[in-house]
């Protein structure tokens, strides 16, 4: 029956199964594009094919885990923690779909697709290019900064009096700029702040005056002084909060689901000539289209 579909009708073929499994369905993609050669077939994996752990699952967590990314995230005095998101799911969803396109691209041309193949450690292991980049050149091993960048100060967020805020002063200009602001305009001729290298050597004291001042006032009031200064700035904002912000409102990028007034999502993060693509219908409700299926293509449990 899905084997009937995809032959019939299926430009693109993506299976996220562990290797073997999809052959054993009678799915197999090289069985798939000998019968279709113009079909496009993409495999999700969690470890590279061919490689010394092809066979074995893989969940976000783990990737986050074995590819390092979790030992740069969190603080420094802390355990490794995961980013708040499943963020190699997301980032391995969109190289496999910019895969698929340039493979569609490629097939306008010869009329044949291909295999695209990519997986979760993969993945990793591209967002850790900045990290790894770090350690081939110094030999040193990168480590947890919170929210903080290395070897940029003050580069993070502090608290205020009613929540953390984020500030960039990651040059001798802004950083000038910064103290001014903070009514410290002596800090940056204090020899342990005068220098980036000198603020980073220091950003513990640093951060902590930093603190010391930014906690009496609340984080709207110091945004406005802040961004009238030219300096980098904004608030961290929980969920609740980035929805209610106008900037949300302004984007159009959270609206209801068509004829689902009750469903609000987030839409694609694209647009085209100043439009965004519009949701064509709401998430299925389960079991919604296996009626029309099941007639189009038969329900005799065959592949």
């Amino acid at each position: 029956m899905v084997r009937r579909f995809i032959l019939a009708e299926a430009d693109v073929y993506l299976q996220g199964f562990r290797p073997g499994v999809v052959d054993a369905l009678g799915l197999g993609q090289a069985d798939l594009r000998a019968e279709k050669p113009a079909l496009v077939c993409a495999s999700l994996s969690a470890f590279s094919l061919g490689g010394p752990n092809e066979s074995k699952p893989g969940y976000n967590f783990l990737m986050e885990a074995f590819g390092g990314l979790m030992s740069v995230t969190g603080e420094p005095d802390r355990p490794p923690s995961r980013v708040g998101v499943p963020a190699v799911d997301f980032s391995t969803a969109l190289w496999v779909a910019i895969g698929i396109l340039a493979a569609l691209r490629r097939r306008e041309a010869t009329g044949v697709g291909c295999t695209v193949d990519t997986s979760l450690f993969e993945t990793s292991a591209v967002m850790m290019s900045f990290p790894i980049a770090f350690h081939l050149f110094t030999g040193e091993v990168p480590h947890r900064w919170g929210s903080g960048s290395s070897g940029m100060a003050p580069f993070q967020a502090f608290a205020a009096a009613d929540g953390d805020l984020a500030v960039a002063a990651g040059n001798d200009r802004i950083w000038r700029k910064f103290a001014r602001v903070l009514g410290h305009p002596d800090w940056p001729e204090d020899p342990r702040f005068a220098t980036p290298a000198a603020r980073w050597e220091n950003r513990a004291v640093l951060v902590a005056m930093i603190e010391d001042v930014m906690r009496g006032r609340d984080r709207a009031a110091w945004t406005a002084e802040l961004e009238a200064a030219g300096i980098p700035a904004g608030p961290v904002q929980n969920v609740a909060e980035m929805l209610a912000d106008p900037e949300t409102a302004a984007s159009g990028i959270l609206a209801p689901a068509p004829g689902r007034p009750d469903v609000q999502l987030i839409q694609n993060p694209l647009s085209f000539d100043g439009a965004r693509p519009p949701m064509r219908c709401a998430p299925p409700l389960l079991g919604d289209f296996n009626d029309d299926f099941l007639a189009r293509y038969g329900g005799d449990g065959e592949g």
